[in-house]
């Protein structure tokens, strides 16, 4: 089995992962009071009837379809170009 230091490509620092500035949502504190607010005020509308579970699952589907396509375009700007 191979060790673990011939797995990992030596890359400097401690952390392999890039720094990507966020532009839209700098603090990751914010970022994550958005990802727990957004289902919560969603549930809430459903609640009150403001919105119905259907137009919940048009709005999932469609946000999904953009997150996909620019996963897919992330990917691909970040493939190297040989």
């Amino acid at each position: 089995m191979a060790a673990a230091s011939d797995i990992v490509p030596d890359v400097p620092g401690p952390d392999h992962r890039a720094e990507t500035p966020n532009r839209v949502i700098s603090s990751p504190t914010a970022r994550k009071a958005a990802y727990l607010a957004v289902p919560a005020i969603v549930a809430v509308l459903v609640v009150l009837g403001l919105i119905t579970e259907e137009q919940v699952a048009q709005w999932a589907a469609v946000t999904i379809s953009i997150l996909t396509i620019g996963t897919n375009l992330l990917a691909a700007a970040n493939t190297p170009k040989e």
